[in-house]
């Protein structure tokens, strides 16, 4: 947890995107698995000098690719929990439904987490404008509330098959352009994108 806290503290200092050159990563790897434990702050160092560097950093303040799908430190102790806890939640068996704990769980949902005063606290624990439109009138930060004002003539994009005409080219469109050597420029990788999904969606 203190390694994450202090990767928080200083993501802005990180690149968005990865610019490291091909093969680069591999070069830091030694060319065999080691044959015996290392040490936890050995393990940590790499996290430092190998996987930091090869990454992108979606915690960044500066990456708006997704806007606002960061995790804020709420979610960050509860996937902790869950992950120790380990329990599958693929499902809701027999046994919540009839001691009432799905019930529970929607009505918290419900009348809580979806309300303005909830969304508002979540969104500003993880420094971004919140969704709901009433906890997004609050907000006081001027750069978030730039967002907020930005925000206000996006259409949501259906959860259908169909979008897959969208993210297909958006996602070639930033392999393209942040591949590093060889990379194409970005306002030319997205037109051609905006082109191919024109002519799908028409």
């Amino acid at each position: 947890m203190d390694w994450v806290a202090d990767y928080l503290e200083r993501v802005e200092q990180h690149p968005v995107f990865p610019s490291v050159r091909p093969g680069e990563i591999r070069a830091r790897l030694p060319a065999h698995a080691p044959e015996g434990p290392e040490s936890f702050d050995a393990i940590l160092a790499d996290l430092d000098r190998v996987v930091l560097p090869g990454i992108t950093h979606w915690q960044s303040p500066m990456f708006f690719g997704y806007f606002p799908a960061n995790a804020s430190w709420p979610a960050t102790i509860g996937d902790l929990i869950s992950s120790g806890l380990g329990v599958q939640g693929m499902m809701v068996t027999k046994y919540a439904s009839v001691h009432g704990v799905d019930a529970i769980a929607q009505d918290f949902v419900t009348n809580y987490i979806a309300l303005p005063p909830a969304q508002y606290y979540l969104a500003a624990a993880g420094g971004r404008f919140p969704a709901n439109t009433i906890a997004g009138k609050h907000v006081t930060d001027p750069v978030l509330a730039e967002f907020g004002a930005a925000g206000k003539g996006g259409v949501p994009m259906p959860n259908i098959p169909q979008m897959s005409s969208v993210w297909s080219a958006l996602g070639a469109a930033w392999v393209k352009s942040t591949k590093g050597s060889g990379s194409t420029k970005a306002v030319t990788a997205f037109k051609a994108a905006a082109r191919s999904i024109s002519d799908k969606i028409g």
